[in-house]
């Protein structure tokens, strides 16, 4: 011990060390938790460093070797229940990846729509692409949103296998309401979705519309067709577990719930309306997100966060202005544990705010870090990661919201960051699937379940009691005025 090897008392040999030493050595040292080595001790078992309980990230060694179509991966979603990576890739299909190292060269399933021959062009090219997917854990169906207005849904057959049904092809349609006196600003329009046939794209229980008497009623007619089909692209849509409905949202805002549960039995209507309509955003609504049984939240590019209540479907609080985000919300996740609401928009600012099961309780801090606007977050249950434009992401602990660590990820070009509590990674998409695995102390904050080598050595620890290191940590700590000394 080279801070007590001077201490000797006379009549031992040089470098003799006293069990009182042995305890100062342990007090005074810095040495010991410096150490670096791998290997100390009379049994050889590894000397820990004090940076070892610190949370902490890298890169592992998953090679995706997989052919991802089009320009990249534009959304992609982590699926537990079947234990895969959901991405849309701007195309036709849907696809599921393992997250498992140490890499694929292709994915566990891809689902396609079979539709007619009237969906594609003469060179057998789709005329739509996938634009979202949602899933309903419930009666574990998928359902794609797609670009041309239609809504496709998968059955899970097989679990291990990976392996789904098409099962019901629906799409989104409009009509002009119906307003007394004259009409003033844009046309209002009601939404309802269509039971169609995938083989003709047609409507199964339309009825045989009239021949138009001259060309100018045709040309109205058509141009009334346009209109409806506009105002009934949806762009996004997700699964709310608790009201049992789909959410979907079109350019304005516009939220529409869905129960299609109906259609499973005996169902005799010709179309589905949805059951509410939610209109209190402006712009285009970017994420849903299901906070507990009793609330959800909703944000938007008009700059606003709006928390809503699962029984009335009113919104409780809206979050704009007066220190709330100044730029378009983009992303948001939530830690249940702390009741802490993580929202991240085009700025650098990180907003979190503290919402429990009953209310808004106010904002809980901005966190300042990133050098470049961020555009996405995702949360295990104690930390959450964030992603800027500069591709650079930091990963916050969930307590006292301080930055653990700074990754850079130039190299890889991420555009979505999607944590994946059950395995204790942080995957990056972009051009293709990466990968942060984190150490035990991230693992175990994530949310990843502890081995059983970890708990067999949890319990030995428990029982032991603290370490040597903890047990000698200093209970006291003073100055000496006089002689300029510090004492602990």
């Amino acid at each position: 011990l080279r801070s007590q090897a001077e201490r000797a008392v006379a009549g031992q040999a040089r470098g003799t060390v006293n069990w009182a030493q042995v305890m100062n050595h342990f007090l005074e040292s810095p040495e010991i938790s410096m150490f670096e080595g791998s290997e100390g001790g009379l049994l050889g078992t590894k000397v820990t460093n004090s940076t070892d309980k610190q949370p902490s990230v890298q890169r592992n060694n998953f090679q995706d070797r997989a052919k991802h179509q089009s320009t990249g991966i534009d959304k992609i979603y982590w699926n537990s229940y079947v234990d895969t990576l959901v991405t849309v890739e701007g195309n036709e299909s849907v696809y599921f990846f393992s997250p498992h190292a140490p890499g694929l060269d292709a994915p566990r399933a891809v689902l396609t729509p079979q539709l007619g021959s009237r969906f594609y062009d003469y060179e057998d090219r789709p005329l739509y692409h996938v634009q979202a997917v949602a899933w309903d854990e419930e009666l574990q169906d998928v359902v794609a949103l797609l670009s041309n207005r239609m809504l496709i849904m998968w059955r899970l057959r097989n679990r291990e296998k990976c392996q789904w049904q098409q099962k019901r092809e629906l799409q989104f349609a409009a009509t002009r309401r119906e307003v007394r006196g004259i009409e003033k600003g844009p046309p209002l329009w009601d939404l309802k979705m269509l039971l169609i046939d995938p083989q003709t794209g047609a409507d199964i229980h339309a009825k045989k519309q009239p021949e138009p008497e001259s060309e100018g009623a045709m040309r109205r007619d058509l141009g009334e067709v346009r209109l409806a089909e506009e105002a009934a692209v949806q762009l996004n849509i997700w699964w709310n577990s608790q009201l049992k409905v789909w959410i979907t949202t079109d350019a304005r805002g516009q939220l529409c719930l869905w129960n299609l549960r109906v259609i499973e039995g005996a169902w005799l209507d010709d179309c589905v309306t949805p059951t509410k309509v939610l209109s209190e955003h402006t712009k285009l609504v970017t994420s849903h997100l299901e906070l507990n049984k009793n609330k959800f939240t909703t944000i938007s590019l008009d700059r606003s966060v709006i928390l809503w209540d699962h029984r009335n479907l009113t919104p409780e609080i809206k979050l704009c202005g007066g220190g709330a985000h100044t730029a378009a919300v983009l992303a948001q996740a939530y830690l249940p544990r702390f009741n802490s609401l993580v929202t991240v928009g085009c700025e650098k600012r990180i907003f979190v705010w503290t919402i429990d099961s009953t209310a808004y309780r106010g904002t809980k801090g901005k966190l300042s870090g990133h050098q470049a606007n961020v555009v996405d977050v995702s949360a295990g249950q104690r930390l959450f990661f964030t992603l800027d434009e500069a591709f650079n992401g930091i990963l916050w602990d969930g307590v006292s919201l301080a930055s653990l660590q700074t990754v850079g990820c130039s190299t890889i070009i991420p555009r979505q960051v999607t944590c994946l509590p059950e395995h204790g990674l942080i995957c990056l998409s972009g051009r293709r699937l990466n990968f942060l695995e984190g150490n035990e102390a991230a693992a175990e904050k994530l949310g990843k379940p502890p081995t059983k080598e970890q708990q067999a050595n949890a319990l030995s620890k428990q029982r032991e009691g603290a370490s040597l290191k903890d047990s000698a940590a200093p209970r006291y700590c003073g100055m000496s005025e006089s002689m300029g000394y510090v004492l602990s």
